[in-house]
């Protein structure tokens, strides 16, 4: 019953959409759509957008995660210069430009670096420098203040959903003209897309050879056809969108009362005040006083960077509420009360920002440098920044909203420019580890290609570290830790030597090129001795050694595999287990033998052993195996 009904009421509402769009003829949708107007250069747009598309993106569109390569970058690029074409003359203002090339530039560092945070913020930049420029082509005119853009893009939205029926009205209209000529030409190819891939689709599975045959030709085709469609459809929606905006009209921000305002800003000035009590006491005091909070040290400045970065960040849009909640107050007195507040609550995310440094210099300290700690301290420079801005907004008259946006938009393009520019995992790769400490080299061979000095150092770092423990049939705790960082860092770099190998010769496309990892490419190739041969021996020996002595790496391996915060960083490392390898290595060796029976009297049946007994050398399981695998230096 209750599905009868559901089925119901979705017919319903399909078929109220149907007579709104359809067979409801308004004289307000008529008038939208005659007033339709498409930029003259519409076409060339589309087909310029379209052909970047299909040259650069189409098949990094559809990959999950960081898209390593410049296509990203070279299609940006062809966005902008198409939304530039199709804008109106007028419209092509100095800060149209800015932006443009500055989304441009930023698009085309993707060919750069191959840190996998840099690729997704500069695409999640690009992404907003689009949405810029799309606003500034939709709105006209353009007020620099934050109430009237909130609201504008408010009726940004409201005209876009109303938009859509318009424009679907327009596609079906009896009779064509110009400006709705090449909407009827993709509605055609639409439909004709549709049609051909329903009977392909109906026709393959009567044949089977016609299947084989049309397979590949079809996914291609029509992926491309279908995305290329939806792209012109797409553009044809923005460019024929239009507010006409009032420059005038100044929101006011009467949502809130004065008390509903001051109230919460003395309770937050209270609690940034005992907060930086605290700080001033504990972190800046002596290690003893962590003591009776069952603290160390090294435990007490391992978190909290990041959260007061965002604490920090999430003030500072209070205090731009604030700011905007005295320009419509009356009162004198209740004014300078808010602006007492706010100039004491800056002053206070100011300390915040110092005790965030602070924590972040120790953490350095204790543990060593790392990829989140330099990203943070450009965005602490940042909040920083922003906060200046907001202290002059706050208590100069001369301060305008438009020149906190300008100063806003300057610390995104100087920030984005900084991060990258610096080749951040090199840095990290070549810092010193800290006083008594080993250089993690798991953490850097985690690392992007931009850390390649880093990777080959590891390498030699682990062959001599090896060395040291080769003649050792146990190891100390120190050295079991630091065997197992050892062991993952090599099957890491592995692992990213194969991908790269992977990709500089299955994807030739230049959508995928990047300079970083095109030169640690050649730099292995030219190295194949370091990269190829010492790499693969290290690691054989090592889990040969890890397998001969019976050593058990089970708790440290999944410390630094699952317990472990990485933030920023991608670890993506998988291994087997010794017992397991030495399984799989038997099997093998079992079901490439010519003879069942002579399988059988040299390993056993060793399926039926516990792992206790499966390390026992009376079984004649690892007789053979270890004559064959013993551990030695790779130097020799």
């Amino acid at each position: 019953m209750i599905g009868i009904l559901t089925l119901l009421g979705v017919l319903a509402l399909f078929g109220l959409l149907l007579n709104e769009i359809f067979w409801k003829d308004t004289e307000a949708v008529e008038r939208e759509v005659a007033g339709i107007k498409f930029p003259k250069t519409l076409s060339w747009t589309i087909g310029l957008i379209v052909i970047g598309y299909n040259l650069f993106y189409y098949d990094m569109s559809f990959e999950i995660g960081a898209n390593i390569g410049i296509g990203m970058g070279l299609f940006n690029l062809i966005v902008i210069l198409g939304l530039l074409i199709a804008y109106p003359r007028i419209k092509r203002t100095p800060l149209v430009y800015i932006i443009g090339i500055f989304s441009i530039l930023i698009g085309l560092t993707s060919g750069l670096r191959a840190n996998e945070f840099i690729q997704i913020f500069n695409t999640s930049i690009t992404r907003i420098t689009l949405l810029a420029l799309a606003i500034m082509y939709i709105v006209d005119p353009i007020k620099w203040e934050g109430l009237w853009l909130t609201k504008t893009l408010w009726n940004v939205i409201k005209k876009a959903t109303r938009h859509v029926e318009v424009m679907i009205k327009a596609v079906f209209r009896k009779q064509e003209s110009k400006k709705t000529g090449l909407l009827s030409i993709i509605k055609t190819a639409g439909i004709t897309v549709i049609t051909v891939i329903f009977f392909a689709g109906l026709l393959s599975q009567a044949d089977p050879i016609f299947e084989e045959l049309i397979s590949d030709i079809l996914d291609e085709a029509a992926g491309r056809t279908i995305v290329s469609i939806m792209l012109a459809v797409l553009l044809s929606f923005l460019l024929s969108l239009k507010l006409k905006a009032d420059a005038a009209d100044s929101p006011k921000f009467t949502l809130l009362s004065f008390y509903d305002v001051a109230v919460p800003v003395i309770g937050m000035v209270l609690l940034f005040g005992f907060f930086l009590f605290i700080q001033g006491k504990y972190l800046f005091g002596a290690e003893a006083n962590f003591a009776a909070f069952d603290l160390t040290y090294s435990e007490y400045v391992r978190k909290g960077f990041i959260e007061l970065l965002i604490a920090s960040f999430f003030g500072s849009l209070i205090v731009y509420a604030v700011i905007l909640k005295t320009k419509v107050l009356e009162s004198i007195g209740r004014v300078r009360s808010l602006k007492s507040l706010n100039a004491l609550l800056i002053l206070e995310l100011f300390a915040v920002l110092g005790s965030a440094l602070q924590r972040d210099l120790m953490y350095v300290d204790v543990y060593g440098l790392t990829r989140i700690r330099l990203i943070g301290g450009v965005f602490l420079a940042c909040l920083a920044a922003f906060l200046l801005l907001l202290l002059a907004l706050n208590i100069t008259k001369s301060m305008k909203e438009k020149y906190l946006l300008g100063g806003v938009l300057a610390i995104t393009m100087v920030a984005t420019l900084t991060l990258n520019y610096f080749n951040m995992d090199q840095i990290v790769a070549s810092a010193n580890p800290p006083e008594g400490n080993y250089k993690d080299y798991f953490y850097i061979n985690n690392l992007s290609a931009d850390a390649i000095d880093g990777w080959e150092e590891s390498i030699e770092a682990s062959s001599e570290f090896f060395d040291s423990i080769l003649g050792k049939a146990e190891l100390t705790d120190e050295e079991l830790s630091h065997f197992a960082d050892t062991k993952l860092a090599l099957i890491t770099l592995a692992a990213k030597r194969d991908s790269l190998i992977e990709k500089f010769e299955d994807k030739d496309q230049i959508s995928y090129w990047n300079l970083s990892e095109a030169a640690a490419y050649s730099r292995m190739a030219e190295n194949t001795e370091e990269f190829d041969d010492k790499l693969t021996c290290l690691t054989t020996q090592i889990e040969n050694y890890q397998i001969g002595n019976d050593i058990e790496l089970a708790d440290e391996e999944e410390d630094r595999l699952y317990d472990y915060d990485y933030p920023l960083v991608r670890i993506d490392n998988s291994y087997y287990p010794p017992a397991s390898q030495v399984s799989t290595y038997l099997s093998d060796r079992i079901d490439n033998a010519e003879i069942k029976e002579q399988a059988y009297e040299i390993y056993g049946n060793y399926h039926y052993y516990t792992r206790d007994e499966f390390f026992l050398n009376e079984h004649g399981i690892f007789t053979e195996l270890l004559q064959e695998l013993t551990p030695k230096s790779c130097n020799n």
